[in-house]
């Protein structure tokens, strides 16, 4: 915890800065930018009128492995014939890379590298692109080649070759890189069109948006739905809420929230004025909010570092548009090798809005909804609920 929850959190603040004075010194080419039974029951659903869209598609569904709550990890194929990588599935970024046979420094030294020659479909862009992260960065040429997302083949899609990767990769286990899944505002650059919009174009989906579902154990409960959702992975009803733009326009998955409470108790001092706002992450292993803010929140958790009481700590409520979310102890105290800490963690460096990552998205069954910019929300049906 002490390593992958920090780094995790670093680069994925980082990745929503912007970093140009770093960049331009380092390539002034560079520009850098803010940046089939369920199958059937799905389709069924699509169908039904809540998310009308093309009723041919076949809608994949991609299973994720669950590393210690720590990532999220996805088989996606590149080239022909296909090459198969374990990439992070990460709503918090855009772009979709993996390290390439010309990477040889520290930080792929543990990944598959994607040999690109090997591939018929490939083509080289001859643009660079470079991704900063809080640790480090990733550097190398942007391309289009044909992404496998379970049984579909995303033809020509962007796609990064790593040449250069952070030393901090070497430490996040079974991982080759990054499937970003976010609105193409916050790509390198952000002209790419992203996995989603091409599967639309492409008429593989039924509709621009996913849902995704994250199981607490340490298999490959966990899935993305591309095009539809699940009914099986959540109860009662789905909640909408809307995108919210930030600063100006919808760069981010972001929502609004007003309250939080630990055990039925409000945060001293805990105010946002009319709206709080948050980015929800599937990228990002905890829930990150300003350091003094969540040092109270850990204040009145109290949990053990020998996990002693991590099954009698409290909820912590989270309030959407007067919906209440509880997330159980369950789900925000982080165990490894026999030591808990806390899923909340604080950043000195706070712009103005939270992140709600996994222990968010492990409670509640999130919809992306990017044809009408908005999020739905449910209960999750995963052992946290249980």
């Amino acid at each position: 915890v002490s390593v992958r929850v920090p780094h995790r959190v670093m680069y994925k603040l980082a990745l929503l800065l912007v970093f140009a004075t770093v960049v331009a010194s380092i390539n002034p080419r560079l520009k850098v930018h803010r940046r089939h039974d369920v199958r059937h029951k799905l389709f069924q659903y699509s169908q039904a009128g809540f998310f009308p869209g093309n009723p041919e598609a076949s809608n994949p569904i991609d299973k994720m492995r669950n590393i210690e709550d720590g990532e999220y990890i996805a088989n996606i194929t590149f080239g022909t014939p296909a090459q198969t990588f374990s990439l992070i599935m990460d709503t918090g970024s855009a772009n979709v890379w993996a390290s390439g046979t010309n990477c040889d420094d520290k930080g792929c030294s543990k990944m598959h590298k994607f040999a690109y020659g090997k591939s018929s479909t490939f083509h080289n862009l001859h643009e660079p692109f470079l991704l900063v992260y809080g640790t480090g960065y990733c550097y190398g040429h942007l391309a289009n080649d044909s992404v496998g997302v379970d049984d579909v083949t995303i033809k020509a899609q962007g796609i990064g070759v790593a040449s250069v990767v952070a030393a901090f990769f070497e430490k996040v286990p079974d991982v080759d890189g990054i499937f970003g899944m976010g609105l193409s505002a916050i790509a390198e650059p952000p002209t790419l069109i992203s996995p989603l919009t091409d599967m639309v174009k492409q008429g593989e989906v039924t509709a621009e948006m996913f849902g995704v579902y994250l199981d607490s154990k340490n298999d490959e409960n966990s899935e993305i739905t591309w095009g539809t959702i699940d009914k099986t992975k959540y109860t009662g009803e789905l909640q909408t809420a809307p995108y919210i733009p930030f600063p100006i326009s919808v760069m981010y998955y972001m929502t609004g929230w007003s309250k939080m409470e630990v055990n039925g108790k409000k945060v001293a001092g805990f105010d946002c004025g009319i709206e709080c706002l948050a980015v929800v992450d599937t990228g990002t292993s905890a829930i990150v909010g300003p350091a003094p803010t969540i040092k109270k929140i850990n204040d009145m958790l109290n949990i053990s570092k020998d996990c002693s009481n991590k099954n009698s700590l409290p909820p912590v409520k989270l309030t959407i548009d007067f919906r209440e979310w509880e997330i159980p102890s369950k789900v925000y105290v982080i165990e490894q090798d026999k030591q808990c800490t806390s899923g909340f963690i604080g950043t000195p460096i706070y712009q103005g809005f939270w992140i709600f990552g996994d222990p968010f998205l492990r409670t509640v069954y999130t919809v992306f909804d990017n044809k009408n910019k908005r999020f739905h929300f449910g209960k999750s049906v995963g052992p946290s609920q249980l």
